[in-house]
């Protein structure tokens, strides 16, 4: 019979500082805070957890936020981070003032492992990264007085047992950035310039809305980051539309994604000052969006088009004169291609922020965007920071809308009408930002 191996993990929590329980059924469980340069010290398992956690999560945005904590508030990491549950075969706790906390793990690897940590090891292992790297620099921070939560659960001999204390700690859901900075108030200066915005942008996590006709409840049309990712390509200082490079456009190019990015870039500092001017124009901006949409029909039939039906457009595999729409069912969410040569439009759809409204079901987001940061070359700002417009953009538009669709559907053209290509590529960006520029000239 082989020799059952056993992996100890001690901690010191001084000052009887732990809270131990045991239940009737044998089942100890103790709460501790541990010193985080004590908690680096030990090694820790992760066969027993459900997830994978190789090398490359530590580039993740949450891991990335916890070595943030990390190294900018360690003495605030036990308040601000959930810790690590670990289960064991045994645990013992010997109080008073040098109390030590003696985990006993034996079944710790393999398919079949019952011990290691079972919740929280994202957070295991960027805190031993981050810790250790951080005490090997030459400006290391102090960790003194910083610890990490940690539940001990032992007498979990099952694997059933196990897995159904795996999958109700797996369900959580994180709370988003964008959540937590409405909390905060950050977008209320966005909303008083906005006004009315019910059963448009919901600001918060699963926010949703009931409809006062049916009573029934809606998820709304946009959440913040869209939101902002609209007013973002007009941004003055950060992803401007200039010809003098590709760089600023990277930053813009975030917009289309819809992403959290959007709202880090709202709260960082280094953006203030160019919300700040932005702000005023807002509601202009929004109103612009709705406008290039009412507009949008009218302005492809002007340059000469042909295509078929949309909801939404489009997915043009053929190339003109043959294109391929996928039609998404609000209802199934289902895709089909549909072949036609003339554009059968749609009832009239009321627009979010004005009164305008569209004879199209829905504009793809690869069209709008790039078309729209064109426009960005329609604003100036004044020596004291204020932003307006060299031309009135409606005027511009109605009076350029065939050249600027042209100009727009030549580079779908030259991709095949691959729309994810379109969204996402600088150059595209810059050509219709650059073919403005003429314009004014």
């Amino acid at each position: 019979m082989s020799k059952k191996k056993i992996k100890v993990l001690r901690f010191s929590v001084p000052k009887n500082e732990a809270v131990f329980r045991e239940d009737d059924y044998g089942r100890k469980t103790i709460n501790i805070h541990v010193p985080m340069e004590q908690f680096v010290q030990q090694e820790y398992d992760e066969d027993v957890n459900v997830r994978e956690h190789p090398e490359s999560l530590l580039r993740k945005r949450i891991p990335k936020n916890i070595a943030s904590s990390v190294l900018n508030d360690p003495e605030d990491f036990h308040l601000k981070n959930g810790g690590v549950c670990i289960l064991a075969e045994d645990v013992t706790y010997e109080g008073g003032k040098n109390g030590e906390v003696v985990v006993t793990l034996t079944k710790f690897t393999g398919s079949h492992a019952l011990h290691g940590v079972i919740d929280g090891f994202t957070t295991t292992a960027v805190v031993k990264h981050t810790v250790k790297n951080s005490l090997n620099s030459d400006n290391p921070v102090d960790f003194s007085d910083s610890y990490v939560p940690v539940e001990i659960i032992a007498g979990v001999n099952s694997r059933p047992e196990m897995a159904a204390i795996a999958a109700a700690r797996s369900q959580g859901i994180s709370v988003t950035d964008t959540t937590i900075a409405n909390w905060d108030h950050e977008f209320d200066t966005l909303k008083a310039v906005m006004g009315d915005s019910e059963g448009v942008v919901g600001w918060a996590q699963n926010d949703t809305h009931k409809d006062p006709d049916d009573g029934k409840e809606y998820s709304y049309l946009f959440n913040p980051n869209q939101l902002i990712g609209r007013i973002y390509v007009f941004h003055p200082n950060h992803g401007v539309m200039t010809s003098e490079g590709r760089t600023a456009f990277k930053s813009c190019l975030a917009a289309s994604t819809n992403s959290g990015k959007m709202t880090e870039k709202y709260l960082h500092p280094e953006f203030r000052d160019g919300w700040e001017a932005l702000l005023p124009l807002v509601p202009e901006i929004l109103e612009l969006w709705d406008y290039v949409e009412h507009k949008f029909y009218e302005m492809y039939i002007d340059y000469g088009k042909e295509f078929g039906p949309v909801a939404p457009i489009f997915s043009l595999k053929n190339g003109p004169g043959n294109f391929v729409f996928w039609v998404q069912s609000p209802q199934t969410k289902a895709t089909r291609g549909v072949r036609a040569k003339k554009l059968i439009k749609s009832e009239v759809r009321e627009l979010h922020f004005s009164n305008y409204t569209s004879e199209m079901p829905h504009i793809h987001d690869a069209f709008l965007y790039p078309f729209l940061s064109g426009l960005r070359a329609l604003l100036i700002q004044d020596d004291d920071g204020t932003l307006r417009w060299s031309k009135d953009p409606k005027r511009f538009i109605n009076k350029n809308g065939k050249y600027l669709m042209e100009t727009l559907f030549g580079l779908m053209d030259n991709i095949q009408y691959d729309l994810t290509l379109m969204g996402k590529t600088a150059k595209f960006w810059k050509k219709m930002h650059v073919e403005v520029e003429k314009l004014l000239k």
